[in-house]
Order: C-alpha cells, then structure tokens, then sequence
C-alpha cells in the first residue's frame, strides 16, 4: 500500500491497493441488494425526498456485515488509529444514465 496526501485540511489522502480486486467485487455484491434512490432534503418539510438532479443509488453496509467487511473496516480502523467502533458503516454509490451533472445543495438558504 502506498499513501499519498491530497489536502492537510481536512486530511484527504489516496491509500493506493488499499483493497484486494476481490474485496472490492466482494462489497459490491454486498452493496447491490441493498442500493436505494438517493434523497434530499426538502427544505420546507425537512423530510427526505427525491429529487430531479439526483440519478444516483446508495446503499451503507455496516462493518459486521460479513468477514470481509470486517476485516476491511479493523484494517481502516489501524490505519487511521482509530477504534473501529469510531468508524462509519461504508457507502456504496451507483450513478446511472447520466449526461450531465446538476448541483443541487441540501441547506436551507
């Protein structure tokens, strides 16, 4: 593995072979079943919703998922020198059918 920094702040930085060809199949097939439409937040209702400018699916797989998720999320966990309960469960995201990208911002101004 091979580490190289992006941005001081926030820390961003690119873990090179961080995951096994195998691993990332691995977290798809988990991530698949699980996939929704992507929401945003409605400003007058605060409830989530769908929205024109978003085409994505999501989906969180929770580190005591299986073995693999596991173990991904103990190896996260020492690398980052953080207990792995510490950590946030992994986000799958899927874009489909997308030829242009439209910002949409989830804030109330």
């Amino acid at each position: 593995m091979q580490e190289s920094s992006l941005n001081a702040t926030p820390r961003i930085i690119v873990i090179d072979e961080f995951l096994s060809s195998e691993e990332c199949l691995h977290m798809i097939e988990l991530a698949r079943p699980l996939m929704k439409s992507s929401v945003v937040v409605d400003k007058a209702t605060g409830d989530y919703v769908q929205h024109a400018s978003r085409s994505s699916s999501n989906s969180y797989i929770s580190a005591g998922s299986d073995s693999i998720a596991d173990n991904i999320a103990k190896r996260l966990a020492d690398f980052a020198s953080i207990p792995v309960e510490n950590g946030y469960a992994f986000k799958a995201g899927q874009i489909t059918g997308v030829t242009r990208f439209s910002y949409f911002r989830n804030s109330n101004s």
